[in-house]
C-alpha cells in the first residue's frame, strides 16, 4: 500500500476510491509518523467531499505533520468542505523532543476554536496542557492497561538486546507488509531477518506510529486506568523484534569496529569551545585566529601557538617545560613557576620569530599585579590570540594560567582577568598580587618544603629527592627563577636536540658457521653415528 519515496518517505501508492469503503466501515483512518502533510491533506479533503461516513479518527504520527495539517488554513479549508460540524478527532502520537510544547500548540489550539478535537495527550510532562484542554472542551484519550503491559515487554527486550546490537521494528501494517526499523541503518537487513509478522485488523488502515513506548507508560500511571474505547476501534500496532541473525551480526560488528579512532570518538577534544575559539569574523577575511594552546602531561608542559585551517591546526611557535634545564631550572617542570616559565619562553620565543620582541617587551617588573601590553604607535600591533585550555578544570589557582601569565608578561595580547589568577578571593573579590608573585617565583614550593623538612626528614629526602640531588634549598628557590627569566629573555630561541650516537648495530641473529667448522660438525656427526652403532 505504500512505497518507499527517497530516504525515510513512503507515500501511498492506492488510490483514494480504493480506501474509501475503509473508511466507511472503520471510521478510522491512520497515517506513518513521517507521512508526507500535504498527502494527509488530500486525503481528508477527497474524504470530506465524497464520503458521506465523515472519518472519526484522524491517527497523526508526528508533530510536523499535525501541526501542518492543523494550521489555522488547513482547518478552514477541510471545515468547508464538511456538510455538518467537522468531528474529525486527531491524535497526536509523537516522540518527546526539543519544542514538543510549541508544537502540540500549534496543533491543538487552533482545532480547539473551530472543531470539536479530542487529542491524546501522551506525556506525564504536559499536565499543564491536559488541563488547558479540558478547560477548552476537549477530551483526553489514553491507552488499555493491557497496551501498557505490552510497551512495558517491549521496552524490556529493547533493553536486553541493546548489547547484542538487535534492532527493532517501528511499525507494522499487516496489509502492505511495511515493515520500518528504528534501530539500525539498514532496513533491507531488518526485513530479510524477520520471520513472523503479525496479521492486523484489516477493517481499516492501521499504520501505528508509536515511536517511543515509555510516553504510553507514563501516561497510563498519570491518568489512571479510565478508557472511552478508542483502543476498540482501531487496530493495535504490533511492534516485533528483529533479531539479526549470526552473520549478520558479524557484519555489524565489522561495520563498527571500523569507524577510525579520532579526538570525538576518544573525547580529547571539547568541539563545543573549539568551534567558538576557531570561528573568525568575516570581516576579516583570511585572517587567521590564533590560540595560545595549554597542555600538561605527567612530565612536561606544551605551550603552543596555534591556528586552524581545514586540514588541521598550523602550529607556528612552541615551547617546552623539558627545555627549562637550558635556563637553570632544572627540577619541578611541571609545577606553576614551571608553567609561568614555558609561557614568558613562549611569548619571547614567538615575537623574535615576527621581529617583534623589541617593540613589545613585556613585563619586566614581575609583582604579581594584571599587565596587558597596549599597540605601539606607528608600529604593527600587538600579536594577540585566545586560551585554549582544552579539557582541563579552570579552577581558580590552576597551572595552566600561570602559562597565561607568562605569556601576557611575554608581550602577547590575550583577553584575560584575575578571577582565576592565584590570591583571587570569590567571596571578597579582592586579588593579591603577592600571593600570584610567590607562585611565580615557586615560594608556595618552597614553603611546603620547610614544613614537611621540619616534620618528615625522611618524606622531605623521598619526595625532594631531584632538589637535594641539584642542591636546591628552598631559600635559593626565588633566585633561580629569577636567573631563569632573565636567561629567557636574552635568548629565547630555541636549540635543536643533539643527534644521537652513532652505534654498531647490535645483532641478534647467529653467525654463519665456516668451512672448518661445517667439516668438523660433519664428522662430530659421523663419529656419535658410529658410535651409537657399536653401542647397539
Amino acid at each position: 500500500m505504500y512505497q518507499q519515496k527517497g530516504r525515510n518517505r513512503y507515500q501511498p501508492d492506492v488510490a483514494i476510491e480504493d480506501i474509501k469503503e475503509i473508511i466507511r466501515e472503520a471510521r478510522a483512518i491512520s497515517f506513518p509518523w513521517d507521512a508526507v502533510p500535504h498527502l494527509v491533506r488530500q486525503w481528508l479533503e477527497a474524504m470530506a467531499g465524497s464520503v458521506n461516513t465523515q472519518p472519526e479518527f484522524v491517527l497523526l504520527g508526528s508533530l510536523t505533520v499535525t501541526s501542518c495539517l492543523m494550521g489555522p488554513n488547513c482547518v478552514f479549508e477541510i471545515r468547508e468542505r464538511h456538510k455538518e460540524p467537522c468531528n474529525i478527532y486527531t491524535v497526536c502520537l509523537c516522540e518527546p523532543g526539543t519544542g514538543k510544547t510549541q508544537a502540540y500548540k500549534i496543533a491543538i489550539e487552533n482545532p480547539l476554536e473551530v472543531l470539536s478535537t479530542k487529542v491524546l495527550v501522551h506525556d506525564y510532562t504536559m499536565k499543564g496542557l491536559f488541563e488547558h484542554l479540558k478547560s477548552r472542551g476537549g477530551r483526553a484519550l489514553i491507552c488499555h492497561a493491557e497496551m501498557t503491559s505490552f510497551f512495558e515487554n517491549l521496552m524490556k527486550k529493547q533493553t536486553d538486546g541493546a548489547s547484542k546490537r538487535q534492532m527493532f521494528c517501528r511499525f507494522h501494517d499487516g496489509n502492505s507488509k511495511l515493515i520500518r526499523t528504528s534501530h539500525g541503518r539498514n532496513s533491507k537487513k531488518a526485513d530479510a531477518a524477520l520471520d513472523e509478522r503479525e496479521e492486523l485488523d484489516k477493517s481499516c488502515l492501521s499504520i501505528g506510529g508509536f515511536c517511543q513506548p515509555q510516553p504510553y507508560i507514563n501516561l497510563h500511571q498519570f491518568l489512571g486506568s479510565s478508557d472511552d474505547g478508542f483502543l476498540d476501534r482501531i487496530s493495535t500496532c504490533i511492534i516485533d523484534s528483529v533479531i539479526l541473525r549470526e552473520k549478520e551480526v558479524e557484519e555489524w560488528n565489522e561495520i563498527f569496529d571500523g569507524f577510525a579512532i579520532s579526538d570525538f570518538t576518544e573525547g580529547k577534544t571539547d568541539y563545543r569551545a573549539r568551534q567558538r575559539l576557531i570561528t573568525q569574523d568575516k570581516n576579516k577575511y583570511n585572517t587567521p585566529k590564533y590560540r595560545l594552546v595549554v597542555r600538561f602531561t605527567n612530565k612536561d608542559i606544551v605551550c603552543q601557538v596555534a591556528y586552524a585551517k581545514i586540514e588541521g591546526d598550523m602550529i607556528i611557535c612552541a615551547a617546552y617545560a623539558h627545555e627549562l634545564p637550558r635556563y637553570g631550572v632544572k627540577v619541578g617542570l611541571t609545577n606553576y613557576a614551571a608553567a609561568y616559565c614555558t609561557g614568558l619562553l613562549l611569548a619571547r620565543r614567538l615575537l623574535t620569530k615576527l621581529n617583534l620582541h623589541e617593540i613589545y617587551a613585556g613585563n619586566d617588573d614581575i609583582n604579581g599585579e594584571d599587565y596587558n601590553v597596549e599597540d605601539a604607535d606607528g608600529s604593527p600591533g600587538a600579536f594577540r590570540c585566545f586560551l585554549d585550555v582544552g579539557l582541563a578544570r579552570t579552577s581558580t589557582g590552576a597551572r595552566l594560567f600561570g602559562a597565561l601569565k607568562g605569556a601576557l608578561d611575554g608581550g602577547l595580547d590575550i583577553p584575560h582577568s584575575v578571577k582565576r589568577f592565584p590570591g583571587y578571593d570569590g567571596e571578597t573579590q579582592d586579588y593579591s598580587a603577592d600571593v600570584h608573585r610567590k607562585h611565580i617565583f615557586g615560594q608556595h614550593v618552597a614553603d611546603y618544603m620547610k614544613l614537611l623538612q621540619d616534620e618528615d626528614e625522611d618524606a622531605y629526602k623521598r619526595q625532594f629527592s631531584k632538589y637535594i640531588k641539584e642542591g636546591i634549598e628552598a631559600d635559593s628557590m626565588e633566585e633561580m627563577y629569577k636567573k631563569a627569566h632573565a636567561a629567557i629573555r636574552v635568548d629565547p630561541s630555541a636549540k635543536p636536540s643533539p643527534a644521537p650516537r652513532e652505534g654498531k648495530p647490535k645483532r641478534f641473529g647467529r653467525s654463519r658457521l665456516s668451512l672448518e667448522q661445517r667439516k668438523d660438525r660433519v664428522a662430530q656427526k659421523k663419529k656419535a653415528w658410529l658410535r651409537k652403532i657399536q653401542e647397539d
